[in-house]
């Protein structure tokens, strides 16, 4: 009998212990709604596949800025098939500032120029808005062509997100 009156006690008191630390835990500080409400900077991902089109060879994110219709580009990292990632800016690596050219399809330039994307079904050209209309949805996939000597020819898809 006093064997189970101990153990109540000393799990009582553990309960109790363990209330108090709970009630005396400061909260944490609440997320400002500004913050959480901020949207997204607009991007470009953009993936081309192997000559089959089973696996992605090579990745790239870009961020976008200005006008839809000749949006300023740079390109935020690089993701290859064997797994190696270069991200720009946070690895110290100045981020390549890669050049738009509208027209038919619009195209990406990268510095140097040799590699070039072919955007299909980019949404911010009044080309692309004729022929997909303006129910698109801005992040849905469309068509890509990768074009270097790299990389050959690779058919590939890209997205773009955020506001």
């Amino acid at each position: 009998m006093k064997r189970i009156l101990a153990v109540s006690v000393i799990t009582g008191l553990s309960a109790a212990l363990v209330a108090a630390w709970l009630i005396r835990k400061p909260n944490p500080e609440p997320v400002s709604v500004v913050a959480a409400l901020k949207p997204a900077k607009p991007t470009l991902y953009c993936e081309f596949y192997n000559f089959v089109g089973r696996s992605p060879k090579v990745g790239f994110t870009f961020a976008l800025s200005g006008a839809a219709a000749a949006p300023r580009v740079t390109q935020l990292n690089q993701i290859e098939s064997d797994g190696t990632r270069t991200a720009f800016e946070s690895e110290g690596i100045a981020a390549p500032l890669w050049t738009f050219e509208a027209g038919a399809p619009p195209t990406l330039v990268s510095p140097g120029e040799a590699i070039r994307i072919l955007l299909y079904g980019y949404e911010g050209t009044e080309s692309a808005k004729a022929q997909f209309g303006e129910v698109r949805s801005a992040s849905a996939w469309f068509e890509a062509g990768l074009r270097s000597i790299q990389y050959l020819n690779l058919d590939g898809k890209c997205r773009r997100s955020g506001a």
